[in-house]
Parts: structure tokens; C-alpha cells; sequence
């Protein structure tokens, strides 16, 4: 029977699934998307007084530790899902403190992901490459990828917060 605990457990591993999926997807198409954050860093596409932003970065290094930043991000904040999600199960018939205190990986899972969330993109993408100027279409598809993922984030945690008392049957 499907009840309160069992649905935690569920959205749990959906964000495992999702963390994993997207983090390995990451790295399936590393050439792309190290590219992409090389460009970002280089603001190749904003000028100021018809020269380039003055903190435009073009160490050919940082964008490999900045790519390297998200994908882990999403790995690591996945496998903790994970080890959450197991965690849960495995106590989904025990009084409510056992059940509760079995949720704490899911949200260092979500830790993860919210770090490289705020600090990767609305901190660094956002503020240190913000120019000030309208932001171009790549720029807004990412923030709406990032709205979206922060929202499927708080959404999830306050679902996995909500207390359950009483333990499933069996």
C-alpha cells in the first residue's frame, strides 16, 4: 500500500535519478558544455564602451573547474539522495523519530545541489558576470533552468519534511 512514507521515499529517489541522469549527462557531452562555460567566463558577447567587459576571464583552465563544480555537484548531491532514499526505506516501518532521522542524506543531497545552484549560477553567473545589460537568451534559458531545479528542490524538501507518524503496515 502506497502511503505518506512511501511517496517521500519515491520523490527521494526521483531526485537521486535526476542529480545522477543529469550529472553523467554532463560529462557525456563535457566537450560541449566545458565550451559553453569557457564563453560564459570570456563574456565574448558583452562590450563597455565598445570594449570587452573588463572582468571577462580567459584562463583556459577555470572553466574546467568551473564544469568540474557542476557535474560533481550533481553527482554527489545524487549519490546522497540515493543513500537517503535507502535509508528511508529501510525505515519506513519505524516510529516516526527513526523514519525523520533517516531523512538527513536526502538533505544533504539537496545541500549539494542547492550550493551549486546559488553559488554557480545566481552568485557567480549572476552577479560576478552580470553586466547589467539585458541578459542574452542563453543567459535567460539558464536561469530558467536554474528557477526551475531550485523550485523542484524546495518543492521536494518541503513534501520530504512533511512528519509522518504512524509507520506503514505491511
Amino acid at each position: 500500500m502506497i502511503n505518506l512514507r512511501t511517496m517521500q521515499v519515491v520523490i527521494v529517489a526521483a531526485m537521486a535519478s535526476w542529480g545522477i541522469m543529469d550529472g553523467i549527462g554532463n560529462l557525456i557531452v563535457y566537450d560541449t558544455w566545458v565550451k559553453i562555460v569557457a564563453y560564459v567566463l570570456t563574456l565574448e558577447d558583452t562590450m563597455v564602451n565598445g570594449m570587452p567587459h573588463p572582468r571577462a576571464i580567459h584562463n583556459p583552465v577555470l572553466p574546467h573547474i568551473g564544469y568540474a563544480f557542476i557535474y560533481l555537484s550533481k553527482l554527489v548531491g545524487g549519490v546522497f539522495c540515493v543513500l537517503g532514499a535507502i535509508k528511508m526505506w529501510k525505515s519506513r516501518r519505524d516510529v516516526a523519530e527513526v523514519f525523520n532521522a533517516a531523512k538527513e542524506k536526502f538533505y544533504m543531497g539537496i545541500g549539494f545541489f542547492l550550493f551549486m545552484l546559488i553559488f554557480g549560477f545566481v552568485t557567480l553567473k549572476g552577479g560576478m558576470f552580470n553586466t547589467g545589460e539585458m541578459p542574452s537568451d542563453f543567459t535567460l534559458m539558464v536561469f530558467d533552468f536554474v528557477t526551475l531545479f531550485l523550485a523542484m528542490c524546495g518543492a521536494a524538501t518541503i513534501f520530504v519534511s512533511i512528519p509522518t507518524n504512524a509507520p506503514e503496515t505491511r
